[in-house]
């Protein structure tokens, strides 16, 4: 069995290739939550954040042994609750045979890092419904809950920040 290397980080303009399994992963893990988007609408818009050269807003996808294992981007804003709270952390996936081996906690602290280093911005967003936790961990401060917005039973919102200046 060949060892377990550690994860790549690459900007998913450089790995174009990796567009349409990353709109999968997307398109699996949160199409309940919006059911206007189709799988085909997904990757377009994957495949177009692929191809945009110039914009400050970025989606990366982490490698390990050649196989794209993460993903994460810096977003403008997502489809979301509060559309007002700009910019955002989101996207974050973790192909579930890869979970917990600290795969998360690294996407997430390279959008943070990135953002960081854009400079001038004061804060950075995230909805989640599931991973409060390890944002928690990570220095993000929950700001509201929206409970059952998805009329889920026992699903929240959770919309944290995270002071960029700090």
């Amino acid at each position: 069995m060949a060892a377990e290397r550690s994860l790549e980080i690459f900007d998913l303009k450089d790995k174009p290739e990796y567009a349409e399994t990353l709109a999968a992963w997307y398109y699996a893990e949160w199409a309940c939550l919006l059911p206007n988007k189709s799988l085909q609408t997904t990757i377009r818009t994957v495949r177009e954040q692929a191809q945009t050269e110039d914009s400050i807003y970025k989606t990366w996808v982490g490698i390990v042994n050649g196989f794209p294992v993460a993903t994460a981007s810096f977003r403008e804003q997502e489809d979301t609750v509060r559309n007002d709270l700009r910019p955002r952390l989101g996207g974050v996936y973790v192909h579930p045979y890869y979970r917990g081996k600290g795969y998360g906690e690294k996407m997430v602290k390279h959008v943070m890092d990135y953002a960081q280093g854009l400079g001038g911005l004061g804060t950075l967003y995230l909805i989640t419904e599931t991973a409060g936790g390890l944002y928690q961990k990570l220095g993000w401060q929950e700001i509201e809950v929206h409970p059952d917005r998805f009329e889920r039973e026992g699903i929240e919102t959770h919309v944290m920040s995270y002071d960029l200046r700090t």
